[in-house]
């Protein structure tokens, strides 16, 4: 008995003492093994009916070759810098990278031998570059003290390395850093490449980076991700699946509500049917597979990927993760964007936009993110970024543009980032916001995420006034009106003072929650209500596509904040710090309702402000906007919204 050997020259030895079979009454040798415990390159050598005397000098050949093949790779390596590390020999040959990877596509061939970019606060010790492998090496290590420390006596030393390799054939360059902050492969892209050039690097979408999952055969996928395609949705806004066969858990429902996320599994490799393979691959144009190896192996592996990821054939894994969409690459916005809000990168982890001119600094998601499209196109959009009724900048937004958005207009603005600082403009880029189109499909840089046809819209949501009619200044939302008329918030705030709301906050300033809160307390249940207000563009009321556009367009905004009691609490008293008013209540009673909502049923109520819509006299256009505003709310609040318009 034996356990299964892990190299092929150990098994190779192992066969040559255990093949003497010359001695009297021996009868016939037989092996007997599991395939699982044995590696790829072994196992044929264990199938039934397998010729071993074939078999082994073919091996033992291609092993040879390999190898070969590995030591001139290791060779072409020439070290640029190098720092001596005690006694440590730190060489291409004795670095083994983990195969991960984030892959843009470049039209031009990188100069490696450019000074090599360090990160902040990192020495750099070992520069190598391979002209033949068309790849670069650097290793550093960075020395932070660490911050339960208060003096600098101490130091945790962290030891890092990237690689940067350029498939010429398929013009694509692959980067593989131990750190994974999205803003320094795009500086470690662009450090390949002289600092006038005008070469742009564009990070390969979901649907091309999904196209590495045919290195798989019989594939199984231990881990999904499925992502919700409503921003800010009560529920979770990202689901992992976990399971030797998690991909059976995805169903048809799944697929009208998310779209998929990350995904890894394993099968046989496509290349050879004897070899396990593992991929996994993300949103964010990363692959990886779980193993290490020598350089010129992951860069074997990079050109595998490559040719994968240029093959335009569909990709279908045969399993259900093929009923999520990866969304699809547009040139075109298939109806007019209404709204954007933030990548959802800046709500997860603060942001600090800081004023060059004047630094000032501010919460990015403080500020208000408008969109509309240029004119007389309808493929490029406008963004406009304020605060307070001031205009920071301008951006145009091209969805066919490599480098996408581009500052037209506006002071210069920086956003203090994790791993590296940045212009707005570079984080728009890496981080491209989410434009809500009419029909509220999602678009995410020039990646579209379809919604399905909504159902009719539910006539008893709407709310027609006849004070809009006789009292309002429908053209006013707020400020001075015509004699005798009031402006729309102030009919907003008076229909809820009647109700018995405990808090009413007035937030009508840049990136406002909504333009009234009301929250109302009963013993079993914490309700509040938003209404989002919005001035007709017409003395009569009608039914005007452009006023449905601007309230729609208003409510995503708020969807963010609105997750649970504690996320609400946390953006109203920030608000309320910095400029909003109580109507009614105190700071001291917010939080007591909202804690207590931590234990009773929290609802969400969405109110949409247009007396410029008559509900009498709806098209089928505007309909359809309110019917998909309606279900997107519905999904995001769990309950569905009202629409208070003129008779």
């Amino acid at each position: 008995m034996h356990s299964p050997h892990r190299s092929l020259a150990i098994t190779l030895q192992f066969i040559g003492r255990f093949a003497r079979t010359n001695a009297d009454g021996l009868g016939t040798a037989k092996f007997i093994a599991i395939p699982q415990e044995i590696d790829a390159e072994v196992r044929s050598l264990y199938l039934n009916g397998a010729n071993w005397e074939e078999l082994v000098a073919n091996l033992a050949d291609a092993r040879i070759k390999e190898e070969e093949t590995l030591r001139d790779g290791l060779v072409s390596f020439e070290d640029l810098q190098r720092k001596e590390v005690g006694e440590i020999d730190l060489t291409v040959g004795s670095i083994r990278p983990y195969f991960h990877t984030k892959v843009f596509k470049v039209d031009r061939v990188p100069d490696l031998h450019l000074t090599t970019y360090l990160p902040p606060n990192c020495e750099l010790l070992l520069e190598s570059v391979s002209d033949d492998l068309m790849t670069k090496l650097a290793v550093f290590r960075r020395s932070v003290k660490p911050k339960w420390l208060e003096i600098e006596s101490l130091a945790d030393i962290k030891n890092l390395l990237y690689l940067v390799h350029y498939d010429a054939k398929h013009k694509l360059l692959f980067i593989n850093s131990v750190e994974h902050a999205e803003e320094l492969y795009v500086v470690i892209a662009e450090s390949v490449y002289p600092e006038d050039s005008d070469v742009v690097t564009v990070p390969l979408s979901h649907d091309e980076i999904s196209r590495a999952l045919r290195m798989l055969d019989e594939a199984k996928f231990y881990n999904v991700g499925m992502r919700n395609q409503s921003i800010g949705n009560q529920a979770e806004s990202y689901r992992t699946l976990t399971g030797r066969a998690a991909e059976k858990a995805v169903n048809r429902t799944d697929a009208s509500t998310r779209s998929r996320g990350h995904v890894f599994g394993g099968g046989t490799s496509k290349d050879d049917a004897t070899c396990s393979e593992t991929i996994g691959i993300s949103t964010l144009s990363k692959v990886w597979s779980n193993r290490y190896g020598f350089i010129p192996e992951f860069v074997q592996w990079c050109n595998r990927l490559a040719t994968e990821l240029s093959d335009l054939s569909p990709v279908a894994t045969g399993s259900n993760i093929d009923l999520l969409g990866t969304g699809e690459r547009v040139t075109s916005f298939t109806a007019p964007p209404i709204s954007a809000v933030w990548n959802d990168h800046a709500y997860m982890h603060f942001q600090i936009l800081r004023i060059e001119e004047t630094d000032e600094e501010f919460d990015l998601t403080s500020l208000d993110l408008a969109v509309a499209l240029e004119g007389g196109s309808n493929s490029v959009a406008t963004l406009t970024v304020t605060t307070d009724n001031r205009t920071l900048g301008e951006f145009r937004l091209d969805l066919n543009s490599n480098t996408l958005v581009e500052q037209t207009s506006g002071i210069p603005c920086f956003i203090k980032g994790r791993a590296a600082d940045g212009t707005l403009e570079e984080f728009l880029r890496i981080r491209p916001p989410t434009l809500f189109l009419a029909d509220f499909s999602l678009v995410i840089g020039t990646q579209c995420y379809r919604r399905t046809d909504p159902p009719p819209l539910d006539k008893s949501l709407m709310r027609a006034f006849a004070s809009f009619e006789r009292d309002v200044d429908i053209t006013k939302e707020f400020g001075d009106c015509r004699p005798g008329r009031i402006n729309i918030h102030e009919f907003t705030k008076q229909e809820f003072v009647k109700t018995p709301a405990g808090i009413i906050i007035y937030d009508h300033r840049s990136g406002e929650l909504a333009d009234y809160i009301a929250i109302t307390e009963t013993e079993d249940c914490v309700t509040v209500e938003l209404a989002h207000c919005k001035s007709a563009g017409g003395v009569n009321a009608g039914s005007r596509v452009g006023d449905v556009y601007e309230v729609a367009g208003q409510l995503v905004k708020c969807l963010p904040y609105i997750r649970g009691p504690e996320e609400l609490l946390n953006r109203l008293l920030r608000r309320l710090s910095t400029g909003s008013t109580f109507t009614r209540g105190t700071e001291a009673k917010l939080q007591r309702i909202l804690a207590s909502a931590q234990k009773k049923r929290f609802e969400v109520h969405l109110r949409l402000v247009q007396p410029g819509l008559s509900a009498s006299k709806l098209t089928e256009p505007v309909e359809a906007v309110l019917a998909s505003a309606s279900e997107y709310v519905a999904a995001n609040t769990g309950g569905v919204p009202s629409f208070w318009l003129s008779p």
